[in-house]
Protein backbone atom coordinates (compact mmCIF):
# COMPACT_ATOMS: atom_id res chain seq x y z
CA UNK A 1 0.00 0.00 0.00
CA UNK A 2 0.98 3.79 -0.74
CA UNK A 3 0.05 7.13 -0.39
CA UNK A 4 -0.39 7.42 -4.06
CA UNK A 5 -1.10 4.82 -7.40
CA UNK A 6 2.16 3.29 -8.85
CA UNK A 7 0.60 2.56 -11.79
CA UNK A 8 -2.42 1.15 -13.44
CA UNK A 9 -5.34 -0.56 -11.63
CA UNK A 10 -4.15 0.30 -8.16
CA UNK A 11 -7.19 0.98 -6.35
CA UNK A 12 -8.15 3.42 -3.42
CA UNK A 13 -9.48 1.58 -0.52
CA UNK A 14 -12.06 3.20 2.26
CA UNK A 15 -8.72 4.03 4.58
CA UNK A 16 -7.35 6.06 2.11
CA UNK A 17 -4.46 4.47 0.71
CA UNK A 18 -3.79 3.23 -2.56
CA UNK A 19 -3.69 -0.71 -3.21
CA UNK A 20 -2.43 -2.92 -6.26
CA UNK A 21 -4.26 -4.41 -8.79
CA UNK A 22 -3.83 -8.09 -7.36
CA UNK A 23 -5.38 -7.22 -3.80
CA UNK A 24 -8.74 -5.70 -4.99
CA UNK A 25 -11.64 -7.69 -3.62
CA UNK A 26 -13.84 -9.85 -5.71
CA UNK A 27 -16.81 -8.58 -6.23
CA UNK A 28 -20.01 -9.69 -4.26
CA UNK A 29 -21.86 -12.22 -6.09
CA UNK A 30 -25.28 -11.54 -7.13
CA UNK A 31 -28.28 -11.94 -5.09
CA UNK A 32 -30.55 -14.79 -5.86
CA UNK A 33 -33.25 -14.62 -7.31
CA UNK A 34 -36.61 -14.33 -5.26
CA UNK A 35 -38.70 -17.58 -4.39
CA UNK A 36 -42.72 -17.40 -5.51
CA UNK A 37 -44.24 -19.61 -3.55
CA UNK A 38 -48.02 -20.71 -4.87
CA UNK A 39 -50.39 -20.57 -2.07
CA UNK A 40 -51.98 -23.83 -1.54
CA UNK A 41 -55.42 -24.25 -0.31
CA UNK A 42 -56.50 -25.50 2.94
CA UNK A 43 -57.31 -29.31 3.31
CA UNK A 44 -60.65 -30.28 2.85
CA UNK A 45 -61.23 -27.02 0.29
CA UNK A 46 -61.05 -27.68 -3.03
CA UNK A 47 -58.54 -25.60 -4.44
CA UNK A 48 -59.75 -23.51 -7.57
CA UNK A 49 -58.63 -23.89 -11.81
CA UNK A 50 -57.44 -21.02 -13.15
CA UNK A 51 -60.05 -21.07 -16.31
CA UNK A 52 -61.01 -17.73 -17.07
CA UNK A 53 -63.49 -16.36 -20.15
CA UNK A 54 -61.66 -14.77 -22.00
CA UNK A 55 -63.26 -15.78 -25.57
CA UNK A 56 -65.25 -11.92 -26.12
CA UNK A 57 -66.07 -13.57 -29.50
CA UNK A 58 -67.89 -17.03 -28.51
CA UNK A 59 -70.63 -14.88 -26.50
CA UNK A 60 -70.74 -11.97 -29.05
CA UNK A 61 -71.31 -14.70 -31.98
CA UNK A 62 -73.75 -17.00 -29.69
CA UNK A 63 -75.74 -13.60 -28.89
CA UNK A 64 -76.03 -12.59 -32.42
CA UNK A 65 -76.93 -15.91 -34.04
CA UNK A 66 -79.51 -16.04 -30.78
CA UNK A 67 -81.04 -12.79 -31.70
CA UNK A 68 -80.77 -13.50 -35.55
CA UNK A 69 -82.98 -16.53 -35.20
CA UNK A 70 -85.58 -14.51 -32.85
CA UNK A 71 -85.85 -11.73 -35.76
CA UNK A 72 -86.69 -15.30 -38.13
CA UNK A 73 -89.30 -16.79 -35.79
CA UNK A 74 -90.98 -13.03 -35.62
CA UNK A 75 -91.24 -13.08 -39.79
CA UNK A 76 -92.27 -17.23 -39.59
CA UNK A 77 -94.89 -15.40 -37.33
CA UNK A 78 -95.94 -12.46 -39.15
CA UNK A 79 -96.46 -14.73 -42.36
CA UNK A 80 -98.08 -17.63 -40.54
CA UNK A 81 -100.81 -15.01 -39.78
CA UNK A 82 -100.77 -13.69 -43.66
CA UNK A 83 -101.07 -17.38 -44.33
CA UNK A 84 -104.15 -17.51 -42.24
CA UNK A 85 -105.98 -14.90 -43.52
CA UNK A 86 -105.38 -16.31 -46.96
CA UNK A 87 -106.86 -19.95 -45.96
CA UNK A 88 -109.53 -18.27 -44.41
CA UNK A 89 -110.21 -15.92 -47.37
CA UNK A 90 -110.17 -19.57 -49.35
CA UNK A 91 -112.57 -21.04 -46.69
CA UNK A 92 -114.82 -18.09 -47.62
CA UNK A 93 -114.55 -18.55 -51.51
CA UNK A 94 -112.77 -15.18 -51.64
CA UNK A 95 -109.45 -16.49 -53.00
CA UNK A 96 -108.78 -19.76 -54.80
CA UNK A 97 -106.78 -22.55 -53.74
CA UNK A 98 -103.75 -21.55 -56.30
CA UNK A 99 -103.73 -17.91 -54.09
CA UNK A 100 -103.18 -20.16 -50.77
CA UNK A 101 -100.24 -21.88 -52.29
CA UNK A 102 -98.65 -18.64 -53.88
CA UNK A 103 -98.81 -16.99 -50.00
CA UNK A 104 -97.45 -20.82 -48.75
CA UNK A 105 -94.31 -21.06 -50.04
CA UNK A 106 -92.46 -17.82 -49.11
CA UNK A 107 -94.12 -19.06 -45.54
CA UNK A 108 -92.37 -22.19 -45.91
CA UNK A 109 -89.36 -21.19 -46.80
CA UNK A 110 -89.48 -18.51 -43.80
CA UNK A 111 -90.09 -21.12 -41.58
CA UNK A 112 -87.53 -23.59 -42.85
CA UNK A 113 -84.97 -20.72 -42.87
CA UNK A 114 -86.13 -20.30 -38.92
CA UNK A 115 -85.55 -23.92 -38.15
CA UNK A 116 -82.66 -24.23 -40.17
CA UNK A 117 -81.07 -21.03 -37.95
CA UNK A 118 -82.01 -22.82 -35.05
CA UNK A 119 -80.05 -25.60 -35.30
CA UNK A 120 -76.77 -23.99 -35.92
CA UNK A 121 -77.48 -21.80 -33.10
CA UNK A 122 -77.94 -24.63 -30.65
CA UNK A 123 -74.75 -25.70 -31.55
CA UNK A 124 -72.92 -22.71 -30.82
CA UNK A 125 -75.28 -21.97 -27.59
CA UNK A 126 -73.92 -25.54 -26.41
CA UNK A 127 -70.04 -24.29 -27.02
CA UNK A 128 -70.94 -21.26 -25.19
CA UNK A 129 -72.54 -22.65 -22.62
CA UNK A 130 -70.11 -25.30 -21.52
CA UNK A 131 -67.07 -22.80 -21.53
CA UNK A 132 -69.69 -20.58 -19.43
CA UNK A 133 -69.91 -23.03 -16.89
CA UNK A 134 -66.09 -24.16 -16.29
CA UNK A 135 -65.41 -20.27 -16.38
CA UNK A 136 -67.90 -20.02 -13.71
CA UNK A 137 -67.01 -22.85 -11.89
CA UNK A 138 -63.27 -21.91 -11.64
CA UNK A 139 -64.10 -18.83 -9.28
CA UNK A 140 -63.54 -21.53 -6.38
CA UNK A 141 -67.19 -23.07 -6.32
CA UNK A 142 -67.93 -26.01 -3.98
CA UNK A 143 -71.02 -27.92 -3.67
CA UNK A 144 -71.61 -28.03 -7.39
CA UNK A 145 -74.84 -30.34 -8.18
CA UNK A 146 -73.89 -30.41 -12.17
CA UNK A 147 -70.53 -30.35 -14.03
CA UNK A 148 -69.59 -28.82 -17.67
CA UNK A 149 -70.43 -32.06 -19.21
CA UNK A 150 -74.34 -31.39 -18.83
CA UNK A 151 -74.90 -28.25 -20.81
CA UNK A 152 -74.17 -30.86 -23.93
CA UNK A 153 -75.41 -33.96 -22.61
CA UNK A 154 -78.86 -32.73 -20.79
CA UNK A 155 -80.56 -31.70 -24.32
CA UNK A 156 -80.52 -35.03 -25.48
CA UNK A 157 -82.47 -36.86 -22.35
CA UNK A 158 -86.08 -37.34 -23.43
CA UNK A 159 -88.52 -35.59 -20.83
CA UNK A 160 -85.55 -34.52 -19.08
CA UNK A 161 -84.51 -31.86 -21.44
CA UNK A 162 -86.94 -29.80 -19.79
CA UNK A 163 -85.70 -29.25 -16.78
CA UNK A 164 -81.56 -30.26 -16.22
CA UNK A 165 -80.71 -27.76 -18.77
CA UNK A 166 -82.29 -24.88 -16.70
CA UNK A 167 -80.95 -26.54 -13.26
CA UNK A 168 -77.51 -25.85 -15.09
CA UNK A 169 -78.24 -22.93 -16.20
CA UNK A 170 -78.94 -21.73 -12.82
CA UNK A 171 -75.76 -22.68 -11.48
CA UNK A 172 -73.89 -20.76 -13.97
CA UNK A 173 -75.69 -17.59 -13.01
CA UNK A 174 -75.33 -17.84 -9.62
CA UNK A 175 -71.98 -18.41 -9.94
CA UNK A 176 -71.53 -15.91 -11.84
CA UNK A 177 -73.16 -13.23 -9.50
CA UNK A 178 -70.61 -10.03 -9.82
CA UNK A 179 -71.51 -9.30 -6.28
CA UNK A 180 -69.95 -12.25 -4.49
CA UNK A 181 -66.20 -12.59 -3.95
CA UNK A 182 -64.11 -15.33 -5.34
CA UNK A 183 -63.32 -17.83 -3.89
CA UNK A 184 -67.38 -18.70 -3.81
CA UNK A 185 -67.13 -21.70 -2.00
CA UNK A 186 -71.14 -22.51 -1.07
CA UNK A 187 -71.82 -19.05 -0.79
CA UNK A 188 -73.10 -19.13 -4.16
CA UNK A 189 -75.79 -21.73 -3.69
CA UNK A 190 -77.79 -18.58 -2.13
CA UNK A 191 -77.50 -16.01 -4.78
CA UNK A 192 -80.57 -14.99 -6.66
CA UNK A 193 -80.95 -15.65 -10.86
CA UNK A 194 -80.91 -13.25 -13.14
CA UNK A 195 -84.84 -12.77 -13.98
CA UNK A 196 -83.86 -12.91 -17.54
CA UNK A 197 -82.56 -16.47 -16.80
CA UNK A 198 -86.43 -17.91 -15.61
CA UNK A 199 -87.67 -15.74 -18.47
CA UNK A 200 -85.96 -17.52 -21.07
CA UNK A 201 -86.56 -21.25 -20.23
CA UNK A 202 -90.70 -20.20 -19.14
CA UNK A 203 -90.60 -19.13 -23.53
CA UNK A 204 -88.68 -21.94 -24.33
CA UNK A 205 -90.89 -24.71 -22.52
CA UNK A 206 -93.63 -23.37 -23.56
CA UNK A 207 -92.45 -23.04 -27.36
CA UNK A 208 -91.85 -26.40 -27.28
CA UNK A 209 -95.14 -27.74 -25.82
CA UNK A 210 -97.06 -25.31 -28.15
CA UNK A 211 -95.08 -26.39 -30.85
CA UNK A 212 -96.30 -29.98 -30.02
CA UNK A 213 -99.22 -29.11 -30.26
CA UNK A 214 -99.59 -26.90 -33.38
CA UNK A 215 -97.94 -30.06 -34.92
CA UNK A 216 -100.41 -32.09 -33.91
CA UNK A 217 -103.28 -29.78 -35.32
CA UNK A 218 -101.70 -29.81 -38.48
CA UNK A 219 -101.79 -33.01 -39.23
CA UNK A 220 -104.71 -34.61 -37.42
CA UNK A 221 -106.80 -32.29 -39.29
CA UNK A 222 -104.71 -31.38 -42.45
CA UNK A 223 -107.90 -32.51 -43.89
CA UNK A 224 -110.81 -30.38 -42.25
CA UNK A 225 -110.74 -26.71 -43.12
CA UNK A 226 -111.25 -25.34 -39.50
CA UNK A 227 -109.16 -27.69 -37.56
CA UNK A 228 -106.29 -26.78 -40.33
CA UNK A 229 -106.90 -23.23 -39.62
CA UNK A 230 -107.02 -23.64 -35.59
CA UNK A 231 -103.23 -25.38 -36.26
CA UNK A 232 -101.92 -22.53 -38.39
CA UNK A 233 -103.42 -20.27 -35.54
CA UNK A 234 -101.72 -22.17 -32.79
CA UNK A 235 -98.24 -22.82 -35.02
CA UNK A 236 -98.19 -18.62 -34.56
CA UNK A 237 -98.30 -18.57 -31.18
CA UNK A 238 -95.41 -21.36 -31.13
CA UNK A 239 -93.52 -19.17 -33.54
CA UNK A 240 -94.18 -16.07 -31.17
CA UNK A 241 -92.90 -17.87 -28.21
CA UNK A 242 -89.81 -19.29 -30.08
CA UNK A 243 -88.81 -15.72 -31.09
CA UNK A 244 -89.10 -14.32 -27.36
CA UNK A 245 -86.85 -17.27 -26.26
CA UNK A 246 -84.21 -16.53 -28.74
CA UNK A 247 -84.33 -12.88 -28.23
CA UNK A 248 -84.18 -13.51 -24.02
CA UNK A 249 -81.43 -16.55 -24.49
CA UNK A 250 -79.57 -13.95 -26.36
CA UNK A 251 -79.71 -11.43 -23.71
CA UNK A 252 -78.90 -13.80 -20.62
CA UNK A 253 -75.98 -15.25 -22.86
CA UNK A 254 -74.50 -11.67 -23.12
CA UNK A 255 -74.95 -10.67 -19.29
CA UNK A 256 -73.20 -14.25 -18.03
CA UNK A 257 -70.39 -13.62 -20.72
CA UNK A 258 -70.14 -9.60 -19.72
CA UNK A 259 -69.82 -10.92 -16.25
CA UNK A 260 -67.47 -13.52 -16.42
CA UNK A 261 -65.17 -11.08 -18.58
CA UNK A 262 -65.32 -8.15 -15.81
CA UNK A 263 -64.44 -10.53 -12.73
Amino acid sequence: MTDRPLGDGWWLASDGRWYPPESRPAPPPPPAPPVHLRPVAPVGVEEPMVTRFTSYGLTGTAAAFLWATAVLFALAAVGLVVYWFGWHAFIEGEDTLSDVRTIEDPVAATVGLAWAATLLTAVLFSIWFFHAYRSAASRGATGRTWGPGWTLGAWFIPVAHLVIPKLVMNEVDRMSNPRLQAPLERRWRGARRHPVNDLWWTCLVMAVIVQGIATWFLGEFAITRNGYGSGILIAVVAAVLHSAAAALAGALVFVIGRRLRER
